[in-house]
């Protein structure tokens, strides 16, 4: 809900102008699911290493590692716990 971007109405409306303007549809089957449920799933149909491959964060280090700082790296650690 914090990201415009990752809500229904936002995949909706690029789906529409994808489908209207180049016959393509855009699908998000996780849009309407919370981080940690999304987190769950992929640990049921991956395994851990789900969570090792993959992060989320809007100001990555240097390095390419996630800050664990801002506000997606903060909702991930809540949701991975």
């Amino acid at each position: 809900a914090d990201y415009p971007d990752c809500r229904e109405q936002f995949v909706n409306a690029f789906d529409e102008m994808g489908t209207a303007t180049y016959g393509v549809h855009v699908r998000a089957p996780f849009v309407g699911l919370s981080k940690s449920k999304v987190v769950r799933y992929g640990r049921e149909l991956l395994g851990d290493d789900f969570l090792r491959h993959t992060w989320s964060c809007y100001a990555p280090t240097g390095m390419g590692d996630p800050c664990g700082g801002c506000n997606s790296c903060v909702s991930r650690g809540r949701s991975i716990r």
